[in-house]
C-alpha cells in the first residue's frame, strides 16, 4: 500500500518547458518517477492506479485526460506508465555546442506586433514578452555568462516599446538574472502606450518620407527647355494650322499697318516655351479690337471684340503670391530668427514638456508643423531653426554633421515632427546642396512663379510648377453680344 501524504504538487499536465515557472518545477516524468518511490514491492496495481488518480489536480488538463481514457485501458500500471509517457513524452537532451546555442539565442527575436498577445495554453499562458524571456534566460544560462556580455546582443531583438518601459538600475545593466526579473514585471499598460506612441511617430514618419518626394523630384528634375514645354494646349474648338481648309484665294482688303509693339505681340502666336521666372510683370502691349479681329479667339469676323481675359491678366499681378508682401523664404527667415529652443534644464524640460502637450491638444497628435500651424516648441539643448543644425539631434556643430553621421544616443534625439519641422524650414532656407558647406549662406530667391501665356494659340502652363488647381475663370457679365464664340 503506497503512502496517503505526498510531499510534492499534484500534477496538473500544463508544463512549458520554456517558462521560468516550469523550469523550477519537475517535469511530467520526474514526477510520475517522485510517485513511484512512494509504492513499494507490495504496492499492487489498484493501490498504485489510485495513488495516480488522486495525485492528479482536479478540473486541469491531466484529469480531463486521465476521464477521457476508457477503464479496460487503464486497469493495469504499465498500461498506466505508457500512456502516460505518451502524453508527456520524457525531454529528449540534444548535446548542442556552445556556437550553436549562441546562434539559437541571438535569433531569438520578439516581434512589436506580438506586444500584448497571450502564448500558450492553460497554466502555461502568458504574454508574449514574457514567455519570450523565459526562452532567452534559459539559453543564456547555458552559455556561462556571468558578465553579462551577450545581454549587449540580446537588448537589438527586443522592440523600442518594452525597453523603454524596462526598470533597471545601472548597476544591474550587465546583470542577466536582473535582466530578465525586470522583462518579466514590466508594466504592460505602460508598454502597451509606448508601443501605440512608436506606431504613431513612425505612421508620421512615413508621411514626411512621403511629403519629401515631391521636393526630391523637384531637384532631379531636368531644367525646363525650349524641348521640355514643346507641347501646346489647344481649346477643344481650335484647329491647328496644317489642319485647315486653305481658303478660295479672294480680293485682299488692305489692313491697317499695326505698330511696332503691336507687331511684336502680334508676332508670338506660338512660343516655343514659357518664361519660367519673369523678370518683372509682362509689359507687352495688348491688341486694339480693331487690329486683333483676325488673331483674337474671343471674337468673330463682324464684330471684333476685346480679349477681355487678355485685359484682366494684364491689370493683375504677374505671380498669385504677388502683393501679400511675403513668400515662403522670408516667412522661414522670419521664424528661424525668432526660434529660442528650451534650456535643457529640469525646469526647461518641464516647461517644453507643456508646450509640446498643448501644440499636440491643439493642432492634432498625428499632423505636421507648418507655416499655418503654431510654432512647434524646439527640444531643449538644440540649435534654433535655420542653423543647418543635424535632423537627428537637433544640433549644429562646427564642422556640421548629418544624420547618419550622429553619434546622439536614443533619448537625445529629437521627434520625428521636430525633424520635419527644421527640414521644412531649411528648404525654404537654403539652396539645394548648401547645407553642408559652412559659411556660404544663400538664402533662395523668390518661389519660380510661371506666368500663363495667353495666345490664339490656346493656354499653356506647367502643371508642374504653377498651381494651376487654384486658378478661377470668371466671365464678365458685361461682354458678349451673343454672336462670339465660346472656348
Amino acid at each position: 500500500m503506497s503512502q496517503s501524504t505526498y510531499d510534492f504538487p499534484l500534477f496538473h499536465g500544463d508544463y512549458d518547458e520554456t517558462t521560468e515557472t516550469d523550469l523550477k518545477a519537475d517535469t511530467p516524468i520526474q514526477w510520475l518517477g517522485k510517485l513511484e518511490r512512494c509504492f513499494t514491492s507490495g504496492t499492487s496495481d489498484k493501490d498504485k492506479i489510485y495513488a495516480f488518480r488522486v495525485n492528479l489536480e482536479r478540473g486541469s488538463t491531466a484529469s480531463d485526460w486521465w476521464k477521457g481514457i476508457a477503464d479496460t485501458e487503464k486497469d493495469t500500471w504499465d498500461k498506466v506508465v505508457d500512456l502516460f509517457e505518451a502524453q508527456w513524452p520524457p525531454t529528449k537532451l540534444v548535446a548542442t555546442g556552445t556556437t550553436a546555442k549562441k546562434a539559437l539565442l541571438l535569433n531569438l527575436r520578439l516581434e512589436e506586433s506580438k506586444l500584448g498577445e497571450m502564448e500558450g495554453t492553460g497554466r502555461s499562458e502568458n504574454y508574449s514578452h514574457i514567455k519570450w524571456a523565459d526562452k532567452v534566460h534559459k539559453l543564456w544560462k547555458g552559455l556561462n555568462d556571468p558578465s553579462g556580455h551577450l545581454l549587449d546582443q540580446i537588448r537589438p531583438n527586443m522592440p523600442k516599446a518594452l525597453l523603454d518601459v524596462i526598470s533597471l538600475s545601472t548597476a544591474d545593466k550587465n546583470s542577466g538574472e536582473k535582466f530578465f526579473e525586470a522583462v518579466r514585471a514590466v508594466d504592460v499598460e505602460r508598454m502597451m502606450q509606448k508601443f501605440s506612441e512608436s506606431k504613431a511617430m513612425r505612421e508620421l514618419e512615413e508621411r514626411v518620407n512621403a511629403l519629401s518626394i515631391p521636393s526630391q523630384y523637384a531637384n532631379h528634375s531636368p531644367a525646363p527647355t525650349a524641348q521640355h514645354y514643346q507641347q501646346t494646349y489647344y481649346s477643344p474648338s481650335y484647329t491647328p494650322p496644317h489642319h485647315r481648309a486653305q481658303p478660295t484665294p479672294g480680293p485682299q482688303t488692305p489692313v491697317p499697318q499695326p505698330t511696332a509693339g503691336l507687331n511684336h505681340y502680334a508676332a508670338r502666336q506660338t512660343p516655343a516655351h514659357l518664361p519660367i521666372t519673369p523678370a518683372a510683370p509682362h509689359q507687352g502691349y495688348l491688341p486694339t479690337p480693331a487690329n486683333s479681329a483676325l488673331n483674337n479667339p474671343f471674337s468673330d469676323q463682324t464684330t471684333p471684340r476685346p480679349n477681355n481675359f487678355s485685359r484682366q491678366l494684364a491689370q493683375t499681378q504677374a505671380s498669385p503670391l504677388a502683393g501679400r508682401g511675403t513668400d515662403s523664404n522670408d516667412i522661414a527667415r522670419r521664424i528661424a530668427i525668432e526660434s529660442i529652443p528650451y534650456q535643457d534644464t529640469p525646469e526647461g524640460v518641464a516647461a517644453y514638456t507643456r508646450a509640446y502637450t498643448e501644440w499636440e491638444a491643439r493642432w492634432g497628435a498625428d499632423n505636421l508643423c507648418t507655416f499655418i500651424t503654431d510654432r512647434l516648441p524646439l527640444s531643449p539643448g538644440t540649435s534654433p531653426l535655420g542653423s543647418k543644425e543635424c535632423y537627428t539631434c537637433g544640433i549644429a556643430s562646427t564642422p556640421p554633421h548629418l544624420g547618419f553621421d550622429c553619434l546622439a544616443l536614443d533619448h537625445k534625439k529629437i521627434p520625428v515632427r521636430e525633424k520635419q519641422w527644421r527640414t521644412y524650414i531649411n528648404k525654404a532656407l537654403w539652396n539645394a546642396g548648401q547645407r553642408s558647406t559652412p559659411g556660404r549662406r544663400s538664402y533662395q530667391a523668390s518661389p519660380i512663379i510661371a506666368q500663363i501665356a495667353v495666345t490664339d494659340d490656346g493656354y499653356a502652363y506647367d502643371p508642374n510648377i504653377y498651381p494651376a488647381d487654384s486658378l478661377q475663370f470668371e466671365d464678365d457679365p458685361s461682354s458678349g453680344n451673343g454672336q462670339e464664340s465660346h472656348y
